[in-house]
């Protein structure tokens, strides 16, 4: 997943058999995710790309069968929206930017009750390649 471009962030592959359970004997793999302390990283966004990543090597997979999941989906991103975005085909880039218009509306909304100014300089440094945030 390196090629999304999250500066500060390493995705490591890895295997492992669940020691007890329903899959003790099935072989899984994943992703580790390593996220540099400096590094403001967008974890949404990474979780989204992460979405995709998993769309695109099992596109078979219907991610939202399930009822249950599907509404604790929804009601963790606030909307449908997301979800249908991402079923339609549309990339983690373009998901990602879709919410814009919202961050920056909020970020409006929220000021009257900021307890300190805000400031221009982050409070973490960001590594040499800048935040972590998806490259356009």
């Amino acid at each position: 997943m390196g090629e999304w471009g999250f500066n500060g962030v390493k995705f490591t592959p890895f295997r492992f058999k669940p020691p007890t359970g329903k899959y003790r004997h099935v072989t899984m793999s994943g992703a580790k995710v390593t996220i540099d302390r400096q590094a403001p990283a967008n974890l949404t966004a990474i979780n989204i790309a992460g979405l995709a990543y998993l769309r695109r090597m099992m596109p078979k997979k219907n991610f939202f069968v399930d009822a249950e999941n599907t509404l604790m989906f929804d009601k963790l991103n606030r909307s449908r929206e997301t979800r249908k975005q991402i079923l339609s085909g549309m990339s983690s880039r373009q998901i990602v930017a879709s919410w814009e218009p919202g961050v920056q509306r909020w970020l409006e909304e929220r000021k009257p009750y900021l307890l300190y100014p805000e400031t221009l300089t982050p409070v973490r440094k960001s590594p040499a390649g800048g935040p972590a945030r998806l490259k356009p």
